[in-house]
């Protein structure tokens, strides 16, 4: 078992494992109900538990001499004692500047929204008038884009999920 020691030596028993790729759990939803000429349906998903790696976050992405065109890191200062980013070094990274690019990638995603109403007729045809929204709303501590990936990295070759909102009209005859 690896443990942190304070002897104020950092080597090997200081290792700590940070998580996996791989979610501790897995789910989803989807459900359809009417009544009457409404029906609505929603799909929702979610992964929890899963470490994934920001590629927008990672030195080769980021000039850390300047805030100029990056990101905006939360720095270490006398002023600032936060522990997310330490204290960039003249001329370079912090050390061990790796490490500001894992993040908690768990999350829950509406998937789908669909909301109709089928207007009745007597001809033999109907017509059916419809909202849909797909990716709406996710639910995420990642904000900097979508965190859901099968690799458990994201950055600039990961495909963002992009929110669609339709309006439709189905005819049957």
């Amino acid at each position: 078992m690896l443990t942190n020691r304070s002897d104020g030596a950092i080597n090997t028993d200081d290792r700590t494992i940070l998580g996996s790729s791989v979610p501790d759990w897995t789910g989803g939803i989807n459900t359809r109900i009417a009544y009457k000429n409404f029906d609505f349906s929603i799909q929702i998903n979610t992964r929890q538990g899963q470490l994934l790696r920001s590629q927008w976050h990672n030195l080769n992405g980021n000039n850390w001499e300047g805030r100029f065109a990056n990101l905006n890191f939360n720095y270490w200062t006398p002023t600032n004692p936060s522990n997310e980013i330490p204290v960039p070094r003249a001329g370079g990274a912090p050390l061990y500047s790796g490490a500001v690019s894992y993040f908690d990638g768990s999350f829950t995603k509406i998937r789908n929204i669909n909301l109709g109403y089928t207007i009745p007729t007597k001809q033999g045809w109907s017509m059916r008038l419809y909202l849909s929204a797909v990716n709406p709303i996710i639910f995420s501590d990642y904000d900097t884009v979508d965190p859901e990936s099968a690799s458990g990295q994201v950055g600039p070759n990961v495909p963002l999920s992009t929110a669609t909102y339709l309006i439709g009209l189905n005819l049957k005859m």
